[in-house]
């Protein structure tokens, strides 16, 4: 699926170590199955890459995968944030599948860019991979809704993660963000 140049596709359930970072719930908290996770797709209505890396297909996250998620942490940093989206777009192209940091390194992205149009869309294909967000990520989405001046979804979401994720609980960054979002409005 394609938004404002953001080319969202399902990722991987393993972090940049290899090591399970997310798995068994969905971002709206329904469980799913892995055969449910293969017949989805992309996000629902985009084709799956026509080849895909066999590190990836087994559910682990690959060298490629890892690398590109650094490569993109490095285009943000130097404020080139629309070529990390197009790093992530040409990461799906290549039949990988991006892991939970990648979206997250993604979200920072559209943030910067303020491309907040996309947030739904992302979120979308974190659901279709069947990955559970941690508290990094929600710390990530919170941070884009303040960014946006959206301080009721900000809010959602921080009493989503307290309430619907069992063990994603808010850190100090959260109530920083918080903090700073309704010093803003």
């Amino acid at each position: 699926m394609l938004e404002n140049g953001v080319q969202l596709t399902p990722a991987s359930t393993s972090n940049s170590t290899g090591k399970t970072r997310n798995n068994g719930k969905e971002l709206n908290g329904s469980a799913s199955t892995e055969e449910e996770e293969k017949r989805q797709g992309n996000a629902g209505d985009a084709q799956p890459p026509a080849s895909t890396c066999t590190t990836c297909a087994k559910g682990h996250t690959c060298q490629a995968v890892v690398s590109r998620t650094r490569e993109m942490r490095s285009l943000i940093d130097a404020k080139k944030s629309h070529q990390a989206q197009a790093l992530f777009g040409h990461l799906a192209d290549e039949g990988h599948r991006p892991s939970l940091v990648t979206y997250t390194t993604l979200l920072t992205a559209v943030t910067n860019q303020r491309a907040f149009e996309a947030i739904p869309s992302l979120l979308a294909g974190i659901d279709a991979a069947g990955l559970r967000p941690d508290a990094i990520f929600f710390n990530a989405l919170i941070n884009s809704f303040v960014e946006a001046g959206r301080m009721g979804e900000a809010t959602s979401t921080f009493w989503k993660m307290s309430r619907h994720h069992p063990g994603c609980r808010p850190t100090i960054s959260t109530f920083n963000t918080l903090i700073k979002g309704f010093g803003i409005a």
